[in-house]
């Protein structure tokens, strides 16, 4: 990837996250003005994830899903999100590498 220095404003970095809405603090609460707000604490243990991608041209929407990210889930995600990285890259061909323990490629479309 770094043979050519022009690569990387032709590269998309992914990167997903959670957290659990249980163990979220409250730190600031939107609301119209002069209107009560109750805050509902979840009572169960909820886990949220979200993925998103970024590139020299711009952003994909974030993707918000609950479950754990496995292979046919995140292939899932990108076939979702595959018509908004071809707006970015039009024409281009699109190669995801997931980098875990091991380097696996991931083709899309």
């Amino acid at each position: 990837m770094l043979d050519d220095e022009n690569r990387i404003y032709e590269t998309f970095f992914s990167d997903e996250s959670g957290f659990k809405l249980s163990d979220a603090h409250v730190k600031r609460i939107w609301k119209k003005e002069n209107k009560e707000m109750e805050l509902e604490l979840p009572r169960e243990h909820v886990r949220v994830n979200m993925w998103g991608v970024i590139s020299f041209r711009g952003a994909t929407s974030l993707h918000i899903f609950k479950e754990n990210l496995k292979g046919p889930i995140y292939q899932n995600i990108l076939a979702e999100h595959r018509e908004e990285m071809d707006t970015l890259y039009p024409g281009a061909s699109i190669l995801f590498m997931i980098v875990f323990r091991l380097i696996r490629a991931v083709k899309v479309g």
